[in-house]
């Protein structure tokens, strides 16, 4: 207990140093001491955490813009609480003299925490960052070439053509790719319309970077600069990708006369937060796929279409925020998925042959995989059930060994092939995330049940048949599926009929897009377009 106090001491010392320095700028070396910091607090007590906290706080110098934004972001990875991150926006909110790049850059920093930190998803913060999104928006919209009279009426626009921007386009492993590539492919074949697919690399740029606490950075492939066509299920999709450094306003501005004079339909935005999509506004309707069929987009899109019904909590929130509801499409997220090439056996991957397995499947597995969801394994059957962790698991052999899961569990590392992986699976499994939605299409598209919590992508797109209070009951279900054969094939025919649902993107995108035009004939007014 006094090595522990001498440490927590320690590193309290060396705060404090770098806090009554009295700079606003974060050094390497600062950097490279607080991470040293960060590591030697890592699984100290709650109460350490807290005081070590409050010490920051009490001592915040608001005035200070970088050094402050830089103590945020290191309490927030310490010690992420509602509190901290409400108080953290709102400094935000009230700063006016930072550039429109950096609070974008900030913004998604911010979205980033809170989609890996459920208990940062509340109420509270996304009207806070909702809020804050609108203050970038209109700071670029003041320096955007629009004005009021630059929206096309319907009757003079080019009915054959869409517009899809995405925010990143990468691989046909990612999510958004997928969802851009498939909502293309339905404006040519369903709708019969030209369509063009902008890839802005606005996500996660690091334009307007200011030092954080573990930046997150995106993918930016950039071959694809030189690529004028992608190709999706045979089909041709023309395709136009921005320079690094998005967003930038003079590259945006020049985009932005070009569509104007292509008058397009409408414009479809995979995500809800690409500037350029945002600005289109003042142009034609733009419509927000939303990424996250668990939650809102935080946008000023015109509409957005939500991916399941709204509940009480969400009116009250659109309320707060002064959106009506009718800017919100209740639909079905669809997914579109990689076709399967090979056939895989367990013997090929590494997985025993004489278990019932289970698999969970994640890109950010070390994230993900908590103390309380291990516990639930570890109170499973490992001479019957084998857990299989697919994807990503940086720490995945150290975390093992740490908490007594070795024997339950395989690691088989990333799969090109997930739909050949699944076919040695017999149950897919959900920690408690935000996302995971479509890798649990995928099992359902081969009859493989789901368990998940109530909460996240994967609950929504899985369904109430599939969804469970706790760990307690995860575990509890688990058995039953492994146990009960007849309950096996029932809820089986269940999850393929759901996949049939959740992969029908043509019939819903259509459906979306109708409903666009429709209420558009009953265009909101507002402050911000889509209000």
């Amino acid at each position: 207990m006094e090595q522990d106090n001498f440490q927590s001491d320690i590193c309290k010392n060396i705060i404090n140093i770098y806090m009554e320095s009295g700079i606003d700028k974060v050094t390497e070396t600062m950097e490279n001491d607080i991470i040293q910091v960060y590591v030697a607090l890592l699984g100290e007590s709650p109460v350490v955490l807290s005081d070590i906290t409050e010490m920051v706080l009490k001592k915040m110098p608001y005035d200070k813009f970088e050094i402050t934004a830089y103590w945020y972001s290191f309490l927030l990875k310490l010690n992420p609480t509602e509190k901290l991150l409400c108080e953290f926006l709102q400094f935000l909110l009230q700063t006016n003299q930072i550039s429109p790049n950096t609070s974008y850059f900030l913004f998604y920093q911010i979205k980033s925490l809170m989609f890996n930190n459920s208990c940062l998803d509340t109420m509270e913060t996304k009207y806070l960052i909702w809020k804050y999104f609108e203050v970038i928006y209109k700071k670029f919209m003041e320096k955007s070439v629009l004005k009021d009279a630059s929206y096309i009426p319907l009757k003079e626009r080019n009915q054959g053509l869409i517009l899809v921007i995405t925010e990143q386009f990468i691989s046909l492993e990612h999510g958004p790719t997928k969802t851009a590539l498939d909502r293309c492919s339905s404006i040519i074949e369903r709708l019969n319309k030209e369509v063009v697919l902008f890839n802005t690399g606005e996500v996660f740029s690091l334009n307007g970077y200011v030092p954080l606490f573990s930046t997150m950075e995106a993918n930016y492939i950039s071959e694809y600069l030189n690529t004028t066509s992608q190709l999706w299920k045979g089909v041709t999709i023309p395709y136009i990708q921005f320079k690094k450094g998005m967003p930038d306003i003079e590259i945006i501005n020049d985009v932005l006369l070009s569509i104007k004079e292509l008058k397009p339909l409408c414009i479809v935005s995979i995500g809800g937060n690409s500037m350029l999509a945002n600005l289109c506004n003042s142009i034609v309707p733009v419509v927000a796929i939303n990424l996250c069929p668990s939650d809102f987009e935080y946008t000023c899109t015109q509409f957005q279409a939500l991916g399941r019904k709204m509940n009480e909590e969400d009116e009250k929130l659109l309320a707060r925020l002064r959106i009506s509801k009718k800017s919100v499409i209740e639909s079905v997220f669809t997914s579109g998925l990689k076709e399967q090439n090979l056939t895989l056996t367990r013997k090929q991957l590494g997985i025993p042959e004489d278990k019932f397995i289970i698999a969970v499947i994640g890109g950010r597995l070390e994230r993900e995989v908590s103390i309380d969801f291990v516990q639930m394994i570890k109170e499973l059957d490992e001479k019957k059930i084998c857990v299989v962790f697919v994807g990503t698991f940086e720490n995945y052999e150290s975390f093992t060994l740490k908490y007594e899961i070795k024997k339950n569990c395989v690691y088989i590392g990333y799969q090109d092939d997930i739909l050949a992986v699944l076919d040695s699976v017999d149950l897919y499994i959900n920690p408690l995330r935000k996302g995971g939605g479509t890798s649990a299409v995928e099992a359902m598209s081969k009859g493989i049940p789901v368990i998940t919590l109530s909460y996240g992508d994967v609950a929504v797109n899985a369904g109430e048949a599939f969804c469970v209070a706790d760990y307690f009951q995860m575990a509890e279900k688990i058995r039953k599926y492994e146990e009960n054969r007849e309950f096996y094939i029932n809820m089986s025919k269940v999850a393929k009929e759901r996949s049939e649902v959740l992969l029908n993107t043509d019939d819903e995108f259509k459906l979306i897009i109708n409903e666009v035009l429709t209420r558009e004939s009953t265009k909101l007014q507002s402050d911000c377009p889509g209000r």
